[in-house]
């Protein structure tokens, strides 16, 4: 019995055994691969639904700004059809290409020649984002444009209209700032600016930081503006892409007699606004201001430099401040004393030019001339009056003090920042960048260089950062002044004041976030297509008639070009090959740019949107200089036309930068000399060209800016003296003076328009080259002197070269004089946390 339950027990013993360790941890194991396989796949769908989810938020971001900027284009007050008509009041549209293009930082990042290397460059997700595009346009029926000023200046004219309520009346004495408040107005026309623009660096009261390195070798310290770039790839850490509605209000404007007018009827002896005579008729911006028993109205500014305290909780800042005043400072009045009262305002603005001067002509000795220069006084803008690019958002003219060392200005240009440090860095090869341990600095991995991207004649680069640029802070070629960016705190230190005034406005212009493309493109007829035939050297296959015979054997004919499967590749002017297109021969290495045999390019087709002055900027395909192959040696010399490359007749248009007609861009001297720049005539009859001479001031160098501007017919009938004559012919001398016209050069004192690269082979080697073109500024003579009219003893209607002893004007022209086509806008954003780009793009045909 006993041992029966003994084995009872025994046999329960075995039945009843536990898992082994060894099958305990096969099951932990199954079980931890089924939870890993469970956790990878809500990952997956977890990434998954947020790459959805950014690539729906982006694309509603993206079709939000397209749709806007095409209603925005498609009602344009503008005909497109340059010069605009002042009389019709048209309004405008310009467009300026920056030096950066979609190629730029794909080819800064890669070895020189660029190989066909599949790798991936992080800065390359970068495209064209430096354009700037500007317009007039009106609003929707019922849906007017909005925006917001001080009380003071609406005010004013409800005052003058006896609309103001005694209670407001007295919240003038009693309430601190209350007509700096801020209150919204409406209007049914307006001009619009998109830009793109980096993160700015700021002090700790708000103001922009500007950059104060220690001096170079002629004494200049840089003064830049200052963006974020903490991975220090001279890159901007983050881009936004600005929209600002500026309010075209032209009724707001008064006279300071009839301001005067107004004022008498409460206080009969009222002597304000004290003027003078040549001004007590000029249509001005008036202000309300309290009196401590009333109110009266005073001008915003007069032409003394001074203005009211127009800034919320009535600080005071210096703005817009005398147009001549501290010109050479990080920020001074004629760049950004505009920009400062525009961060309390929406109101498209302009300062009066001056009228009521004496002329250079009749002007005391020793006393600068002032008449046709920009002032103090400022004027709210018709359409009419902004066909004229002085009067436009970001617009402005350089004292020619900071050019030449004489008196008068330059024609308006758009206030930039200096030239790209990116493209600065890699002119040479190796680049010089401020790591010696950088990756690009390594031989044998130069980057691609890059030319510059104006005459540098400041200077050396400063201090111990030499990839700082010798170009000076007014070389206006890059981004838009940060100053005209909204911000929440506006200064005047930067033109040589104390004051920091509290707007708290930053970001309200910023309609998208981590941009890294906003590219403008214009449509050029005339831009050719190329077919390259391939490392076989021929049209379609070796060996294979491609369907087309000759006499009934297989050949090669152009006809094949481009045929299904075989070796041939399209190159179009957008595309990083087309240097090869410009030399006519594809065949390179490493070591060999322009290597034999030659494997030719063959246009195929003409039309394309284009990049404007596609063969000269500096960080596009072309590597910037239309006249220097890749080794540094001159292809296009002047001064005559014969000596031009066959293959530049493809390229050759007002869009590419590039002019090869035959006939000269300008006759100078006596007998005249003809002079040929290569360069599009009508680019520098629009006074797009600053040319720094040795009067000058080192703080900008010689540079020009690639514009399509549609212009304005009102020069030549303004009486200001922009066209220039043969002085002596008026006034039988010389005057000490100088007239709006000279060719630079040619005209003593007026140097070149210098270009130069360094060659892309290690050697060292930089080219220089002068152009010969022509210079507009604007003078301080009266332009009616002799005006007998543009065409006496000319062609009338015809494109005329401009004759600098002519007793005429010299004619003014747009800088492209062909009616704009249409219009291509591609924006990009990157969701850096889902690590996506989508893109948008926008087409406006006109």
């Amino acid at each position: 019995m006993t041992n029966d339950l003994n084995q009872d027990a025994r046999r329960f013993r075995r039945t009843a055994r536990g898992f082994t360790i060894l099958e305990v941890l096969i099951a932990l194991t199954a079980s931890l691969l089924l939870m890993l396989g469970l956790a990878r796949a809500y990952k997956l769908l977890s990434n998954k639904i947020t790459n959805r989810q950014s690539e729906l938020d982006l694309s509603s971001r993206l079709r939000d700004v397209a749709l806007r900027l095409r209603d925005e284009l498609g009602r344009a007050t503008c005909d497109m059809v340059p010069p605009a008509k002042q009389g019709a009041a048209e309004g405008y549209l310009v467009y300026h290409e920056g030096p950066f293009t979609d190629s730029t930082t794909i080819l800064g990042s890669v070895a020189n020649p660029t190989p066909l290397a599949e790798k991936y460059f992080p800065d390359s997700r970068f495209g064209d984002f430096d354009d700037f595009l500007a317009f007039t346009s009106t609003a929707k029926e019922g849906a007017p444009f909005v925006g917001f000023i001080p009380r003071g200046v609406l005010d004013a004219k409800r005052y003058a209209n006896r609309q103001l309520d005694p209670s407001e009346v007295t919240a003038y004495n009693n309430t601190p700032g209350y007509g700096t408040q801020l209150v919204p107005f409406y209007s049914d026309v307006a001009e619009i600016a998109y830009w793109v623009s980096p993160q700015w660096e700021r002090n700790s009261d708000g103001s922009l930081v500007y950059e104060n390195q220690v001096p170079d070798t002629g004494g200049a310290v840089s003064l830049y503006p200052v963006y974020r770039d903490r991975n220090g790839d001279l890159l901007p850490d983050r881009l936004q892409l600005h929209r600002r509605v500026l309010l075209i209000r032209p009724d707001l404007n008064m006279t300071p007699s009839e301001m005067n007018a107004i004022n008498r009827l409460v206080n009969p002896s009222s002597s304000v606004p004290t003027t003078t005579a040549g001004t007590r008729n000029v249509a001005t911006i008036p202000f309300l201001v309290g009196n401590g028993t009333g109110v009266e109205i005073v001008p915003i500014a007069n032409e003394g430099g001074g203005n009211v305290s127009l800034f919320p909780n009535d600080t005071f800042l210096s703005a817009p401040g005398l147009w001549s005043a501290g010109p050479a400072n990080a920020s001074p009045n004629w760049l950004t004393g505009i920009a400062r009262l525009q961060q309390a305002m929406d109101l498209s603005i302009s300062r009066v030019s001056d009228r009521w001067s004496a002329p250079a002509t009749t002007v005391a000795p020793g006393v600068t001339p002032t008449y046709g220069m920009p002032t103090a006084v400022l004027k709210a803008n018709s359409l009419g009056e902004l066909s004229k690019p002085e009067n436009r958002f970001a617009h402005v003219r350089i004292p020619q003090s900071l050019i030449s060392g004489s008196e008068g200005s330059s024609m308006p240009q758009i206030a930039l920042c200096p030239p790209h440090p990116y493209l600065i860095a890699r002119y040479s090869t190796p680049p010089a960048l401020p790591d010696p341990n950088d990756p690009l600095m390594v031989a044998g991995t130069t980057p691609t260089t890059f030319p510059a991207q104006a005459h540098h004649v400041v200077g050396t680069a400063p201090g111990d950062a030499p990839y700082l640029d010798t170009y000076g802070r007014f070389t206006m070629t890059t981004f838009v002044r940060p100053e005209f960016n909204l911000a929440d705190r506006v200064s005047d230190v930067g033109a040589g004041g104390t004051s920091v005034a509290l707007v708290n406005r930053g970001g309200s212009d910023v309609i998208a976030e981590d941009v890294v493309g906003f590219d403008i493109q214009i449509f050029d007829p005339s831009a050719p297509r190329f077919v390259w035939r391939g490392p076989d050297g021929v049209p379609g296959s070796v060996g294979n008639d491609d369907g087309l015979t000759v006499g009934g054997v297989a050949a090669e004919t152009e006809e094949e070009l481009g045929w299904p499967g075989s070796d041939d590749e399209i190159v179009t002017v957008n595309d990083p090959r087309i240097d090869e297109a410009l030399v006519n021969n594809g065949n390179r290495s490493r070591t060999n740019w322009n290597q034999s045999p030659a494997t030719v390019f063959d246009v195929v087709d003409r039309g394309d949107f284009v990049d404007l002055g596609y063969l000269r900027l500096a960080g596009g395909p072309m590597r910037g200089l239309v006249q220097f192959d890749e080794s540094g040696n001159v292809i296009a010399q002047p001064p005559t036309p014969t000596a031009v490359n066959s293959r530049y007749e493809d390229f050759a248009s007002p869009y590419s930068g590039f002019e090869y007609s035959g006939s000269p861009s300008v006759r100078y001297g006596s007998p005249p000399t003809a002079y040929y720049s290569f360069f599009p005539k009508s680019w520098e009859q629009s006074g797009r060209f600053i040319i720094s001479s040795s009067g000058g001031s080192n703080t900008l160098s010689s540079f020009y800016q690639p514009v399509y501007d549609t212009w304005t017919d009102g020069y030549a009938a303004d009486g200001m003296d922009q066209e220039g004559r043969f002085a002596a012919a008026q006034f039988g001398v010389v005057p000490t003076f100088q007239f709006a016209f000279a060719v630079a050069g040619a005209t003593p004192g007026v140097p070149g328009y210098l270009e130069s690269r360094v060659a892309q082979d290690n050697s060292g080697t930089v080219s220089d080259l002068q152009r010969p073109v022509s210079v507009r500024r604007w003078s301080s003579f009266d332009g009616s002197i002799g005006n007998q009219g543009e065409f006496t003893d000319q062609n009338a209607g015809n494109e005329q070269i401009p004759e600098n002893l002519s007793t005429t004007p010299i004619e003014l022209s747009p800088p492209i004089r062909d009616p704009l086509r249409a219009i291509k806008i591609s924006i990009r954003i990157n969701d850096v946390g889902a690590e996506t780009i989508r893109q948008q793009t926008v087409i406006q045909e006109f």
